[in-house]
């Protein structure tokens, strides 16, 4: 307890709190349906939706469909596999994004 203090304190200065066996109830609902959001998210995220060519195949290809979006066509005709993965994967999709912004950016430069 701190001095001229009559509650206990957590080591990290947060005073301890009693809950009422309702209240409990209520914050472990509350912390039961958080952990299932973040499992449900983190199932989405590792499963693979049919016919994702993967990270790695993507990668290997990632210029080409950049550079047809930029020639206004669909590259999801020629790498539907690049494609549903780029739906799927956050971080595939971030490298796509700043690929395509940087091409965007300096389609003018030209090469030494």
């Amino acid at each position: 307890m701190l001095p001229g203090s009559s509650r206990p304190r957590h080591p990290t200065g947060f005073a301890w709190v009693r809950l009422s066996s309702e209240n409990r109830g209520n914050l472990r609902a509350t912390m039961a349906r958080a952990r299932h959001t973040q499992l449900r998210g983190l199932d989405e995220l590792l499963r693979a939706k049919e016919g994702d060519a993967g990270c790695k195949a993507g990668a290997e290809i990632m210029d080409a469909y950049v550079e047809l979006e930029l020639a206004r066509e669909d590259p999801a005709r020629a790498y539907p596999g690049t494609a549903i993965h780029l739906e799927s994967c956050p971080g595939c999709r971030a490298d796509h994004d700043g690929l395509l912004e940087a091409a965007r950016r300096f389609a003018e430069v030209r090469p030494y």
